[in-house]
């Protein structure tokens, strides 16, 4: 409860408003991504607003140890059929997904996550 308060705090008036009018495992509109296209709009240099609002949807989310917060991280910002399309390193036949700004976003939602020691 105090890391919600936490990241409430500094926020505008309406911004509290709108966090306080959601679920609490109500997905971040938008997500999860269902599309190649979807991924690479999120990793797009340009979009760094809609990281930031993913990276604090996921910060606040689950998990008592690094392997669930990743899991669930996957869970709420990329469809199944999505993420069959990549891997860490990339080949062939998949996309790379360990150099992308997405992973990044996840790599410091998890650094910044209240229950465990970050990676």
């Amino acid at each position: 409860m105090k890391d919600i308060r936490l990241f409430l705090q500094g926020k505008p008036r309406n911004s509290v408003e709108q966090s306080l009018n959601v679920t609490l495992c109500e997905p971040l509109e938008g997500f999860p991504l269902q599309t190649v296209e979807q991924f690479e709009n999120l990793n797009s240099k340009i979009n760094i607003k809609l990281r930031k609002s993913s990276y604090n949807h996921l910060k606040l989310r689950g998990g008592t140890k690094l392997r669930e917060f990743l899991s669930l991280a996957l869970k709420m910002t990329t469809s199944e059929q999505l993420v069959a399309k990549f891997t860490w390193r990339g080949d062939k036949k998949h996309k790379k997904f360990g150099n992308t700004r997405v992973a990044n976003v996840m790599f410091v939602a998890a650094k910044d996550y209240y229950s465990f020691s970050g990676p």
